[in-house]
């Protein structure tokens, strides 16, 4: 089989072995940076009051947190987590602290060009704040600013970043570069992609690093972070009251950044649909990297419809992800997220079949993430209760780890009531697109991911799909 640019690329039919280990069942990145006794904090006990109460210890909580702390030192900020910070989806991620561009044709459609490439710049100022975080307040995290590859590995996906680098043309905002199998290869050491576009602007990070780095930092601030602590539901009064298991906590305003954990919360039901996406990460294997060339940071998103990511990391692994594995009946899913053998054992072959070399490879853990899916693949922002005081955001569809930083800014200015760019950017109050009621949002849901796996089945075989499959296939979210 020859690429697009002529160059030979080996055909994807490695056979997986039948048995693989798939190492220890958790996270990489909280293994490292919490290990498996971390504490946290003391849980809510008692009836407390703060000014701003944020329910949820991700990103998008701390980044609020940090924020309000930066807009008004003296105020007092509590923040409420069901586990301990990170312990979501933060804590699960690729770390790929990316800009938007790749998004910009969905947030023109939806926002309109001028918000759409307001907040493509916002986010590539987010990338460069996450980063100087990290550099002052957790370096541990290592930050490498060393960009991402789009790229395809069959001939059915060559091409799917084509509409958007003519759009970034045509904007006059073109961030990508085009590069053939050869030069993807030079970069990180496999023959299976034909082509991709490459953009420097973006950073693989450590995510337990990180979300450790913030809440040690918010707390310094005299943030109060109550863990172990799971709301039980909040109360629409005026002030708004917390309710967890041992306490309460009562605040002029509250915001709720809990993601996933609020698929089912009146002003966010059926606005989002909760998926799983199975990760790995290998040993270290720094030598074979280097036989590989690949050393450096730089990210890779597989351009398949169950998106596929890849990178290194500074010790020398290789981790490995793809989404849509499992999906949450009526958004229901507390810790079932966490026991997929199947689909773990799907991703190792995923992986072996992108990197046959390195099919002898130890894989040392493999995890599970919860991802907050919306049917445009773009947050939302809102504010809900009869006194308006409890402000929102969710539907990262993914992309959290940089734009989470926007959230923070969007949340914080909600919270404190001020009229700025944030407050009143496109996001905000923004027309709800929703997904099917249940049962149907289940039942569909299950048949458009068989559609997907059927498809790129296809794909991979380069045979023609039925119809019936492309048609179904094609009413997933958009990543």
């Amino acid at each position: 089989m020859a690429s697009p640019n002529g160059q030979a690329v080996t055909p994807l039919t490695l056979r997986a072995p039948s048995v693989i280990d798939l190492g220890k069942r958790r996270p990489l990145w909280l293994d490292q940076a919490f290990g498996d006794d971390f504490p946290g904090n003391a849980p809510l006990s008692g009836n407390h009051k703060a000014d701003v109460v944020i329910v949820g210890g991700g990103y998008v909580g701390l980044w609020t947190a940090l924020e309000l702390k930066r807009l008004q030192p003296s105020l007092d900020v509590a923040l409420v987590e069901r586990k301990t910070c990170g312990s979501g989806a933060s804590g699960r991620n690729a770390g790929f602290a990316m800009p938007w561009w790749l998004k910009i044709l969905t947030l023109e459609e939806v926002l309109g060009r001028e918000e759409a490439l307001k907040l493509c710049i916002a986010s590539e100022d987010a990338v460069a704040q996450v980063i100087s975080f990290c550099e002052t307040h957790c370096p541990e995290a290592q930050p490498r600013k060393d960009g991402w590859m789009w790229a395809a590995s069959t001939p059915a996906h060559v091409g799917r970043w084509e509409a958007t680098v003519r759009k970034l043309e045509e904007l006059g905002k073109q961030r990508f570069t085009l590069l053939g199998a050869k030069e993807i290869q030079e970069r990180i050491g496999t023959n299976t992609h034909l082509s991709g576009v490459y953009d420097p602007n973006a950073a693989t990070l450590h995510p337990g690093y990180l979300v450790r780095g913030l809440r040690r930092r918010a707390i310094e601030l005299g943030v109060r972070v109550y863990e172990n602590s799971p709301m039980l539901e909040i109360r629409d009064a005026n002030p708004a009251v917390v309710v967890t298991k041992n306490g309460t906590i009562s605040a002029p305003q509250v915001v709720l950044a809990n993601n996933a954990w609020s698929a089912n919360h009146p002003a966010v039901k059926g606005r989002i649909v909760v998926i799983a996406a199975d990760l790995l990460a290998t040993s270290p294997i720094p030598q074979r990297l280097a036989q590989l060339g690949w050393t450096n940071g730089t990210g890779v998103i597989n351009a398949r419809q169950r998106i596929q990511v890849y990178r290194t990391t500074p010790d020398g692994r290789i981790y490995f992800g793809r989404g849509g594995g499992g999906l949450a009946f009526g958004g229901w899913f507390g810790d079932r997220y966490d026991s997929s053998p199947k689909h773990s054992r799907e991703t190792a072959e995923a992986f072996q079949k992108i990197f046959p070399m390195l099919a002898d490879v130890k894989i040392s853990h493999n995890w599970t993430a919860p991802i907050d899916m919306t049917p445009t693949g773009l947050p939302f922002f809102g504010r809900f209760g009869k006194y308006k005081n409890v402000s929102y955001g969710v539907g990262w569809s993914g992309y959290g780890v940089a734009l989470s930083h926007i959230g923070g800014r969007i949340l914080s200015s909600m919270a404190l009531e001020l009229k700025n760019e944030w407050s009143e950017c496109g996001l905000v109050d923004r027309p709800a697109e929703k997904f099917p009621p249940e049962p149907f949002r289940y039942l569909g849901g299950k048949l458009v991911q068989a559609a997907v796996t059927a498809k790129e089945k296809s794909d991979d075989s380069q045979k023609k799909p039925t119809k019936f499959v492309s048609l179904l296939s094609r009413l997933a979210p958009k990543h």
